[in-house]
Formats: C-alpha cells, sequence, structure tokens
C-alpha cells in the first residue's frame, strides 16, 4: 500500500470514526461512524491491480446492502418493534463478513494488499463491535457456525490471503461470546490486531501468497517465524494466542456454556492439526539446520518472536483474568 498525503488523510479520517464509535452511546452515531470508516477505507484499498477494483466494489455494494438493512431495523425499533434486535444483528454480522455472510470476505481478499487486508480483518471490526455490544439478545447458533465453517473450509486450502481471511471468521466467532463485556472483547481484538500484523509482515517481506512457497523456501529462520506466528493465531499455549483461548473458555464457564467450549476445543485442536500438517511438509522438505548456524539464527531472529512467545505466560502470571 503506497502512502500519500491523500491516503494518510483517509486513514486519520477512519480511525477518527474508529474513536469516536467507542465513546459513543447512540446507536444513530455509531452507526454514522461505521459508514465514514468505510467510505474512508475505500480509497485506502485503491491500488493499480485491476482484480482490485472489483474488491472495492464488492466491499460498496455489501456495505451498502447491510447499511440498508440496519436503518430499516432502526426504523424498527422507533415504531417499537421487538424484532429490531434481529435484523440489527444480521446485518451487522454482514458487515464484518461473518457466518454466514463470509463468501464477499473470501471473494475479495484476492485483490487486496496484506496492509490493507489487515484493516479489513481487525480494525474495521471495532464499530460494528460496539453496536453489537449494546443489543441484548443471544448469538449462540452464529458463535457455533463461526467456529465450524471456517474450520471445515481451511482443511484444503492453500491461499494464505484465504487462509488469514479464515481465521479471522473463526477469530469473530469468539468475540461474539464476549460482545458481552467490552473491555474483554476490546483486549482480544488488541491481541488478535498484534498477531496479525506480525504474520502480515512476514508474508509480505517474504512475498509469501501460497503455502506451496514455503516449501521452496530455504530460509529455516524465515520459516520459523512463519510458523511461530501461525501456531500463535491457532492459540498453542504458551503462545500470544493462547491468551484469547483463555479469556473467551472462562467467559463461557462463566455463562455455563459446556456445549460451547466442546465445539471450542474441538475445532480449535483442527485448525492447529492443519496448520502443524503444513509445518512438518515445509520443514521436513529441507534437512535439519546445522549446529553451526544456531548462533547465526538467534542474531536474524526477528523482535516479534520473543513478543510472541513471552507475553502469555507474563499476563497469565499477572492474573488479568480473575
Amino acid at each position: 500500500m503506497w502512502i500519500n498525503s491523500t491516503k494518510m488523510f483517509f486513514i486519520m479520517t477512519m480511525m477518527s470514526s474508529i474513536t469516536m464509535s467507542i465513546s459513543s452511546n447512540s446507536m444513530i452515531m455509531i452507526w454514522m461512524m461505521i459508514e465514514i470508516s468505510n467510505m474512508s477505507f475505500v480509497p485506502i484499498m485503491m491500488t493499480k491491480k485491476m482484480n482490485n477494483s472489483e474488491s472495492i466494489m464488492k466491499f460498496f455494494l455489501v456495505q451498502s446492502t447491510s447499511s440498508m438493512i440496519m436503518l430499516f431495523s432502526l426504523m424498527m425499533m422507533l415504531l417499537k418493534n421487538n424484532n429490531y434486535e434481529l435484523i440489527m444483528m444480521l446485518s451487522l454480522i454482514m458487515k464484518m463478513g461473518g457466518v454466514p455472510f463470509h463468501n464477499w470476505v473470501i471473494a475479495m481478499i484476492k485483490g487486496m494488499e496484506y496492509n490493507s487486508m489487515m484493516m479489513l480483518l481487525t480494525v474495521m471490526k471495532i464499530p460494528t463491535m460496539t453496536l453489537l455490544s449494546m443489543l441484548s439478545i443471544k448469538m449462540n447458533l452464529i458463535i457455533i457456525l463461526s467456529m465450524l465453517v471456517p474450520t471445515m473450509l481451511m482443511v484444503n486450502e492453500n491461499s494464505m490471503k484465504k487462509m488469514m481471511s479464515l481465521s479471522s471468521m473463526f477469530n469473530l466467532g469468539l468475540m461474539l461470546s464476549l460482545s458481552m463485556n467490552i473491555n474483554m472483547w476490546m483486549t482480544y481484538i488488541m491481541i488478535y490486531s498484534i498477531m496479525m500484523k506480525m504474520m502480515m509482515k512476514q508474508l509480505k517481506m517474504n512475498k509469501i501468497k501460497q503455502m506451496n512457497q514455503l516449501m521452496v523456501n530455504s530460509k529455516t529462520i524465515k520459516k520459523t517465524e512463519i510458523w511461530i506466528s501461525m501456531m500463535s493465531l491457532g492459540g498453542l499455549p504458551p503462545l500470544m494466542g493462547f491468551i484469547n483461548k483463555l479469556m473467551t473458555i472462562n467467559m463461557m464457564l462463566k455463562m455455563k456454556e459446556l456445549m460451547m467450549i466442546m465445539i471450542l476445543v474441538l475445532s480449535s485442536t483442527t485448525i492447529l492439526y492443519v496448520y502443524m500438517k503444513y509445518m512438518f511438509s515445509c520443514m521436513m522438505f529441507y534437512l535439519s539446520m546445522n549446529k553451526t548456524k544456531m548462533k547465526v539464527f538467534f542474531n536474524k531472529t526477528s523482535t516479534f518472536l520473543p513478543l510472541n512467545i513471552l507475553v502469555a505466560p507474563m499476563m497469565i502470571s499477572m492474573k488479568l483474568f480473575n
């Protein structure tokens, strides 16, 4: 994503609207901030690629349709119709690209760069989640579908961008289970944004778009950094992503949702199996690293690795979730 004064202006506008949506208590105001952030995001997505214009058009059409549905639900609220929360919830799930309205994200993700893709999968969800947390409606079916559908689609996937988008849908389901507590889902999305930033930076630096590219990459250092980031996204302890899973399980235990905990554990195990399947295939493609190169490995390893490995034990030891 090339940066100039125009794009910097739209980035500042988008971040300002996101900040204002968090601090607002009015549904109309939050809806306006969501639309401002969406309109600011469109110029940020723009590049010279032909398939990028198709992605922008898909994003615009989906957001416009979901906004009309949301306005309809607000009108129902003014008319004191009790069904407005269900319609508003569905429109917000569509805006975020959650299951079962996830196909548009997978279709448009091909023409996006990694920077704009990270914004779409992380910070763009904050205003929508803020409005969703104001609704007093159970979303157990949406949460279960968000944990099961991306897991099944991820099994035979080879594209790294699609893998990241499916991982985002899975984590969106976990965020929805924390929607009643704004502090918890804000902590969740902050940690998830850090993990996605680590992953996206490594993929962009190494120009990796397919899983098969990791097999022909002979640099073990790059492979190790990418796979540790993927294990963190999968929630493997003691990496950073384990904090999010622990926080979600803690909330589900308080709500006595034992069935959802079982589905969460099974789907997380399946995702880790998919990541490890590719990891072992790539690591075994080349011979193991010589002992004489271990010093070089630790010298060239980025600062993301200790951050990813040490944050979870430190936060758990501080008893943040008591």
